[in-house]
């Protein structure tokens, strides 16, 4: 009776562990290929396309002559959605590394004020095109221990995406220091999230509706991303919003050290 007990209440066990393990290989083998497969597609696309786009920029600049308001116009859409194309493969490059971990980050002290500044700077024309006050509120933050590349993609990402959901008021990019963590927050004056959405704004290739089932360029990589590298840091990310009411995203950092 004894062995007939075991035979039926382990060997199933066992092959149930069995199981288990020839599909954690499948996905496995499944996850390396696709990380494959979007490496050598971004990296396949990018060639191209910056030709694409260097070729626009030299018959905009008249180098072959020149050219009607109207060739002008589509020339310049060219040019602007090849930027936009090539950023999105930048991001599915980025993410692809970090789920692949192979991000390694650098980390040194880093003047906050001045990072901020150059994320601020990047998104700054864009703001002026929509007519949007920006808010600077960090001359006083103390510097943070991490990768400075990786901090000022962060804080540029989260700037685009709150100047991009925005069509009138400000946004607003705020330092403070909170003992060993500096909080670093960007706010904004735009069309908000309904509340069942806000779980899906880190996900993935995910991308948030506006008002009246409003749809916005992208494909809903930038927070995915950031929400990433500032878990890498040892940090943690989060959204506070309401439709209409604007969206304000905040993230913490390890403070350096202080002398």
């Amino acid at each position: 009776g004894v062995p007939v007990l075991r035979y039926e209440l382990f060997n199933p066990l066992a092959d149930l562990c069995e199981e288990l393990a020839r599909k954690n290989a499948e996905l496995s083998e499944a996850s390396r290929i696709k990380s494959q497969f979007l490496a050598n597609m971004s990296h396949g696309l990018r060639t191209p396309l910056n030709s694409v786009i260097g070729y626009t920029e030299l018959v905009l600049s008249g180098t072959y002559g020149p050219l009607n308001d109207t060739q002008r116009d589509r020339l310049e859409k060219v040019v602007r959605n090849g930027h936009n194309l090539l950023g999105l493969i930048r991001d599915v490059i980025d993410l692809n590394r970090i789920e692949t971990g192979r991000v390694m980050l650098d980390r040194v002290p880093v003047d906050t004020v001045q990072t901020l500044s150059s994320a601020l700077d990047t998104v700054a024309p864009l703001a002026a095109h929509k007519g949007l006050a920006i808010i600077r509120d960090f001359a006083s933050a103390p510097p943070v221990l991490g990768d400075e590349t990786h901090i000022r993609q962060m804080a540029t990402n989260l700037l685009a995406n709150a100047v991009k959901f925005t069509d009138a008021g400000h946004v607003a990019l705020r330092a403070r220091d909170d003992g060993e963590q500096v909080v670093i927050t960007i706010s904004d004056t735009g069309v908000g999230i309904a509340p069942d959405q806000v779980e899906r704004v880190f996900a993935e290739f995910q991308q948030v509706s506006g008002p009246a089932g409003r749809g916005y360029d992208g494909a809903g990589l930038g927070l995915a991303i950031t929400k990433r590298l500032v878990e890498l840091h040892g940090g943690r990310i989060w959204l506070e919003s309401q439709p209409g009411g604007g969206t304000t995203v905040s993230f913490t950092l390890p403070a350096a050290e202080r002398g």
